[in-house]
Parts: structure tokens; C-alpha cells; sequence
């Protein structure tokens, strides 16, 4: 083949793949594979051969692919980059399963091209376990919360229950101290008198002993004065 008719070819190829290039673009509607990734942090360090809409553009204008081989293996680099940098489950992961797959089954065969590589099954299914396995880590750490908050109400109405149980023992033992409910409302308010009557007074406050002791002395005193007039009439 000439160079004349190789470069015709290549320029036929080219454009090509820039037909099928501009199909993915369209359904790439979030347009996150358009452009090479910039402003990510640590992007860079973690995928080391970058690949994206434009720079395949580019290649393809100017004839730089040899055949179908090469051109997919870009698409599966810019895809698998993703599937690296993003973890499963994560919006820009699913773009990436999803574009590949509209490249599989739409874009490629309207071109009559066919993908040598799909998305691994094997690679699907860890997926899948993983996101189960997170799934079910969430769930599990759901009920330990719910569990601890129903251990808790347990204790609490346990606390409460021994509480009321040791009222009514306390009740029980004061009717058998005073006999009947009367007698305990009478004792609780002597009590709360005598109360009043100490703060009221302080530590000067005379004690019933020491009242009863005056109250018998003065009795003493006149019963001994009667005596006296007596004895001078």
C-alpha cells in the first residue's frame, strides 16, 4: 500500500472514531469524561496515564490510531482509571460500568466494530459483594444502636420498677409501725411541726425536756408559797 493510500485510510479510520467519539460524548450526559480530570487531590499520584474525551480527539484527528485494538484500549484506560480512582458504589464507578456498556452494545456495533473486552463479570460480582458487605456492616451497626437504646429503656424502667417496689415497702412498714393511714398522716405532721419549731428557733430553741423540767419547778414554787400564807393566817 502507498503512503498516499495509508494515509487516506488513517484519515478514513480517524474520522471514524471521532463519529464514535462524539456518540459516547452524547451519552456521557454528566460530562465526566470529556475533559482530563484537574483540581482533584492526589488524582495524579494514583492513576499515572490519564485519558479523556479530548485527548482522544485529538489522537484521532491526526490519524495516531492503527486500528480498533488501540482505539478501545484508550476507552477501557479512561473507564478503568475511573473504576481505580472511584470506589464501587460511587457515582463516578456506575458512569463508568454505564459508558462502557453503552460503547459494548450501542456505539460499537453501529460502527461495525465489536469490543474485545467487556466489563469482567468476575469484576461485577466482587462489586456487588462489597457493596453488600457495606450494606449489611451499616445495618448491623443500625440495630447495635437500636439495641443499646432499648438496653437502656430496659434499665431504666427496671430502675423505675425497683423504685415503686420500695415505695410500697416503705408504705408497708410504716402501717405496721402506726397501724392505720391516719396515724401516719399524724405522725408526718407532728414531725414536720417539730421541724418548723427547731429551724425557727435555732440551737436556743427550748427542748421538752427542759420545758417539762421549768413548767414542774413552777409548780413546785406556788404549791410551797400556798403553804406560807397559810401559816401566817
Amino acid at each position: 500500500m502507498s503512503d498516499g493510500n495509508a494515509a487516506k485510510k488513517r484519515k478514513k479510520t480517524g474520522e471514524k472514531y471521532e463519529m464514535v467519539l462524539a456518540d459516547l460524548q452524547n451519552a456521557d450526559v454528566h460530562k465526566v469524561f470529556w475533559e482530563p480530570v484537574t483540581g482533584v487531590d492526589d488524582y495524579h499520584e494514583v492513576i499515572k496515564e490519564p485519558m479523556d474525551f479530548s485527548t482522544m480527539r485529538k489522537k484521532a484527528k491526526n490519524g495516531q490510531y492503527q486500528d480498533d485494538d488501540e482505539f478501545e484500549a484508550d476507552l477501557l484506560l479512561m473507564f478503568n482509571n475511573c473504576r481505580k480512582f472511584s470506589p464501587a458504589g460511587s457515582f463516578w464507578h456506575d458512569e463508568a460500568n454505564r459508558l462502557q456498556k453503552v460503547m459494548t452494545d450501542d456505539v460499537f456495533p453501529r460502527y461495525g466494530m465489536e469490543a474485545a473486552a467487556n466489563i469482567d463479570s468476575d469484576q461485577e460480582d466482587e462489586e456487588a459483594s462489597r457493596d453488600e458487605a457495606e450494606f449489611e456492616a451499616v445495618v448491623r451497626q443500625e440495630t447495635e444502636m437500636m439495641g443499646g437504646e432499648d438496653n437502656a429503656r430496659e434499665a431504666r424502667k427496671k430502675e423505675l420498677d425497683e423504685l415503686e417496689a420500695n415505695a410500697k415497702m416503705d408504705t408497708m412498714e410504716l402501717l405496721k409501725q402506726f397501724g392505720d393511714p391516719e396515724a401516719i398522716l399524724k405522725a408526718s405532721r407532728e414531725l414536720q411541726s417539730k421541724s418548723r419549731l427547731r429551724k425557727a428557733g435555732g440551737d436556743d430553741a427550748p427542748s421538752e425536756s427542759s420545758s417539762s423540767s421549768e413548767s414542774d419547778e413552777e409548780d413546785s414554787e406556788g404549791s410551797g408559797s400556798g403553804d406560807d400564807d397559810g401559816s401566817q393566817e
